[in-house]
C-alpha cells in the first residue's frame, strides 16, 4: 500500500518527537491508546515508557483557491497525544504519573518550538509544509474519545490539529505570484500616486543549534543596511547581485536554492549554484548583524519572482536524509510603465 499524507506526517511526527524526548522510535507508537496500553502491558520482559500518537479525527478543507481539478485536496487532522509511563524503581523514583507530565510537557515545548511538520513525496521532494497547532479538548471531546478505549482508563494526552495536508501526495502544484509587499492608498480612482508600501517586519530569530536537526535563518541586507524579507526592483534595474546574511551553527556552510516564477511556467526549481557561510546563530533588526553579508548573485533578472532559501541535508536518527531548508526571501522583478 502506498504511503498517504496522513502516514507521512504521522512518522515525520514520531521521527520528530523521540529523539527530542529521549524515546527510541519503538516508544512512540501510533494507533489506539487501548492497542498501546495492551502492549506496555504484555511486554512484561522489557518494560518501557511509550508515547502514542492517535488520529482520531479528519477533516476535509477542499481545493486551494487557485486549485484545479487534478490538483490533490487538503485535509486537516488531529491527532492525540498520550503518554503511558511506569513507576521508576531507579533512584528517582519518579511515579508513572509524574513521568507522564514530563513526557507530555516535552512534546508540548518541542512543539511549540518548531510548529511545523514536512511531508515529503516517494523522491523525498518537500510537498508540504504543515502546521501543528494545539487543539484544546473539553471535557465532552475527552470522554468521547475514551469511550472507543474499553476499559481502558484516561491517560494523561494532549491534541494538536495538523493542517493543511495533501492527498494524494504529489508534486507541488504550480501557484500564482507571491505576495511581495502590502500597499495603502486612499484617494479619488483617478489618482496616480502609488501610495504607501507597508514592508513585513523582520523579527528577531535565534536558531536551536544545540539541536541536531537545527535548521537555518537568512535575511536580505537592502541598501541601507537593514534585514528584510523581500527585495523588488523595475527589471531595467535590477541588480547582478544581492546582500544575504544567514543564521545556524557558526562555520557550518548551507547551500543557496533559487527557484523562480514566471506566468507561462509558473514555480520552477533552479541549480543551487553558491554556498553561505554561517558566523552567528542570531539575527536582530535592532542589532548591528556583527558579521559580514554575503553578495549572491542573481540567477536572472527577467519579470517575475524569485525565491532563495538556505538548505543543509541532515541524517535523521532513522537513518533517513532529509533536507531541512531555513524560512524563504523573495525578489519581485518588474517592467515600469512606458511613459
Amino acid at each position: 500500500m502506498d504511503p498517504s499524507a496522513l502516514s507521512v506526517a504521522a512518522r515525520e511526527l514520531r521521527d520528530y518527537l523521540a529523539p527530542k524526548l529521549g524515546l527510541t522510535l519503538d516508544q512512540m507508537s501510533i494507533g489506539h491508546p487501548s492497542a498501546a496500553a495492551r502492549e506496555q502491558e504484555t511486554n512484561s520482559s522489557n518494560p518501557r515508557d511509550l508515547l502514542n500518537l492517535f488520529f482520531y479525527r479528519v477533516e476535509y478543507d477542499g481545493y486551494p483557491a487557485d486549485g484545479a481539478a487534478e490538483d490533490p485536496f487538503y485535509v486537516r487532522a488531529y491527532c492525540l497525544l498520550t503518554a503511558f509511563c511506569l513507576n521508576d524503581t531507579e533512584n528517582n523514583g519518579l511515579s508513572a504519573g509524574e513521568k507522564d507530565l514530563r513526557l507530555i510537557g516535552g512534546a508540548m515545548h518541542w512543539l511549540h518550538g518548531q510548529p511545523f511538520v514536512h511531508v515529503r513525496g516517494a523522491d523525498e521532494t518537500e510537498v508540504a509544509v504543515l502546521q501543528v497547532v494545539m487543539s484544546p479538548l473539553s471535557v465532552d471531546d475527552i470522554n468521547h474519545i475514551w469511550a472507543t478505549q474499553g476499559e481502558l482508563p484516561y491517560r494523561l494526552s494532549v491534541c494538536y490539529e495538523l493542517a493543511l495536508m495533501p492527498v494524494p501526495i504529489a508534486e507541488p502544484t504550480a501557484r500564482q505570484p507571491r505576495v511581495g509587499a502590502l500597499g495603502l492608498q486612499v484617494g479619488p480612482a483617478t489618482a496616480l500616486d502609488p501610495g504607501m508600501k507597508l514592508g513585513f517586519r523582520v523579527p528577531p530569530v535565534r536558531v536551536a543549534t544545540a539541536d541536531p536537526g537545527w535548521v537555518p535563518a537568512i535575511r536580505f541586507v537592502d541598501a541601507d543596511g537593514i534585514p528584510c524579507y523581500t527585495l523588488a526592483f523595475p527589471t531595467a534595474l535590477a541588480p547582478t547581485q544581492v546582500d544575504v546574511v544567514g543564521a545556524g551553527v557558526p562555520g557550518a556552510s548551507v547551500d543557496l536554492v533559487w527557484e523562480q516564477w514566471n506566468s507561462a511556467s509558473g514555480w520552477q526549481p533552479l541549480v543551487a549554484t553558491q554556498s553561505l557561510s554561517l558566523h552567528t546563530d542570531r539575527l536582530d533588526p535592532d542589532t548591528p548583524i556583527g558579521v559580514p553579508a554575503t553578495s549572491v548573485a542573481l540567477p536572472d533578472r527577467a519579470k517575475g519572482q524569485l525565491q532563495l532559501t538556505a538548505q543543509r541535508m541532515w541524517q535523521r536518527p532513522d537513518g533517513a536524509t532529509v533536507a531541512l531548508r531555513s524560512n524563504p526571501l523573495l525578489i519581485s522583478l518588474y517592467e515600469e510603465p512606458t511613459p
